[in-house]
């Protein structure tokens, strides 16, 4: 739930964007300032009110302008939308001043809140060291279990303090994975109030060993994410963790560009089959087409056989460099699995997940397959055909 502040001292202007946001679930206007405060004022009603958002009417600029420059310089996370004609100050100056986005009313319902979705967004994202975004190329292709198996390795092999998020509301199948049973998880803190003091955060995680792990869902409907829901939540555990495992569902999924967006590390797992890495390949260039960095997407080849097709072949025809590569072990899988544990480092694939973390951790270097790989024969391949 995102708090507003609005600010005018016109109550025509003030109804109609009450009326603008009543219909949203997501924006409680949560006090009506009917003058422009004095600085000391305004900075103890920010104190007190603790929004996320402050709704300032701009027409008369040298009320507004002051409240503005109090309102970036001394509450930088704070968003502020400009609502109005300002007839006293060029647009570049309001901007200058702090405003973010700026309203020109009347405006729709629907205007109102992508307006002010995207001032949010342009404020308060930015990228989150430790955060990792995992997604698959396409179902089935080992993401979740490469994502639980990573946030182990780097909770209890290398002592990190770690969070594995399942973002999968609908289907996922976490629960199936690890001991149980899992009480809360993901809706329960979407659904909470608050979340801030430790003792409360347990309440909603899960822990297994020394890994914690918000649980995801299998709701008998779609369940939707909506951004006011969650906007709050990557920078809060991105803050108390040392590495945030973020676990993806297959496109299409709301929250991805926004976590995306914010990921220090995105992973696309695929296997080295064609349709897999035509996938791959697409949620790239969809990643860099919406303005993510190409150098902080990269690929984790799973299952990996060694009759499968040349490393840098693979690279070529996705554009992306590999990151790690999993051998295929469906004996370790299954007994992991049917354990409810992770996969044991005593496997291949179990010392393959713990240098992945190590990668992750800088303290090894990027893979190189044997040169046999580079020189085979490679005519007919699978991208030649």
């Amino acid at each position: 739930m995102l708090v507003a502040i609005v600010i005018s001292p016109d109550r025509g202007l003030v109804r109609e964007l009450q009326v603008l946001a009543y219909p949203s679930e997501h924006l409680l206007i949560y006090k009506i300032i009917e003058a422009y405060p004095a600085p000391p004022e305004l900075i103890r009603i920010l104190n007190a009110c603790d929004p996320d958002l402050v709704l300032l009417d701009v027409t008369d600029w040298k009320g507004a302008g002051p409240a503005a420059a109090v309102i970036s310089m001394r509450f930088p996370d704070v968003v502020v939308v400009g609502v109005g004609r300002c007839r006293d100050a060029p647009v570049a100056e309001l901007y200058d001043a702090g405003v973010t986005r700026i309203l020109a009313l009347p405006l729709g319902v629907e205007d109102f809140q992508e307006t002010v979705k995207a001032a949010v967004r342009a404020k308060l994202v930015r990228v989150l060291p430790g955060l990792v975004a995992m997604l698959p190329a396409k179902a089935g292709n080992g993401a979740s279990l490469t994502a639980l198996n990573l946030a182990g390795a780097l909770a209890n092999q290398f002592g990190k303090k770690t969070l594995l998020m399942d973002w999968d509301l609908n289907s996922s199948v976490l629960a199936s994975r690890i001991p149980g049973p899992i009480a809360r998880g993901f809706e329960s803190v979407l659904a909470s109030t608050s979340a801030a003091s430790r003792t409360e955060w347990l309440y909603h995680v899960h822990q297994w060993e020394l890994l914690d792990i918000l649980a995801g869902g299998n709701a008998p409907y779609r369940r939707v994410l909506e951004w006011a829901e969650y906007f709050h939540l990557l920078p809060f555990v991105a803050g108390r963790y040392d590495w945030v495992i973020a676990d993806l569902p297959e496109p299409p999924f709301e929250p991805l560009l926004d976590i995306a967006q914010q990921a220090s590390h995105i992973f696309i797992v695929s296997e080295a089959d064609r349709p897999s890495l035509e996938l791959a390949r697409q949620r790239f260039a969809f990643l860099q087409g919406e303005g993510v960095s190409g150098l902080r997407v990269r690929l984790v080849l799973n299952r990996r056989r060694s009759d499968d097709i040349p490393l840098e072949e693979i690279e070529s025809f996705t554009g992306l460099d590999v990151a790690t590569i999993l051998p295929a072990d469906e004996r370790a899988v299954g007994e992991a699995t049917w354990d409810r544990r992770l996969v044991t480092e005593e496997t291949g694939l179990g010392r393959a997940y713990a240098q992945f973390a190590r990668r992750l951790l800088g303290l090894e270097e990027e893979p190189q397959e044997h040169e046999s790989w580079k020189t085979r024969l490679r005519l007919p391949t699978l991208f030649s055909r």
